[in-house]
This record gives C-alpha cells, sequence and structure tokens, in this order.
C-alpha cells in the first residue's frame, strides 16, 4: 500500500469471536476461535476467515454470523475514508 506524505491509510478491519470448545474435540485453547478480517492488498477489498476449529450444529448459524458482521466490517474501509490526515494541512 502506497499512502501519501501526511497520510496514515486504514488497511485492514479484524473481528474475533470466540466460543466454548465443543465437546467432540477440545482445541489447545480451550475454546474455538474465529477471526473475521476484511483486508485491502492494493486491488479492491476481500474477506478473509482463520480458525483451527469453529464448530455449528446448523448451516444458518454460520450465515447468521457473517451477516451480522458485514455492516461492521464493510463500512470502516471505503475508497473515500480509508485514508486518514494525520495534520492539518495549513
Amino acid at each position: 500500500m502506497e499512502s501519501k506524505d501526511n497520510e496514515a491509510e486504514l488497511s485492514s478491519v479484524k473481528l474475533t469471536f470466540t466460543q466454548d470448545d465443543d465437546s467432540y474435540q477440545s482445541t489447545r485453547k480451550g475454546y474455538q476461535q474465529l477471526d473475521i478480517t476484511l483486508d485491502n492488498a492494493g486491488g479492491g477489498l476481500f474477506y478473509a476467515i482463520k480458525t483451527e476449529r469453529w464448530s455449528f450444529d446448523d448451516i444458518d448459524e454460520l450465515i447468521n454470523l457473517l451477516k451480522r458482521v458485514q455492516p461492521l466490517l464493510s463500512k470502516p474501509i471505503t475508497e473515500e475514508n480509508r485514508r486518514i490526515r494525520l495534520k492539518e494541512e495549513k
């Protein structure tokens, strides 16, 4: 990412969710963690999901989680607001 002088560029937003381990398989941490990130590597915005294990009983649980976080992740990084002025120009 190239940014202009006097600007900082917001290039990533990450949400982390945790839940108790399921009874079938435990993680090393004792809980399950799901990271959902919105990144911009210069070619546009994209989502990334990272987890060691995230269990759910019904596919709708995961779909509903993604639908609920979409507004939180898609608004912070836009072409209009991803560059932040560090100092006011005189």
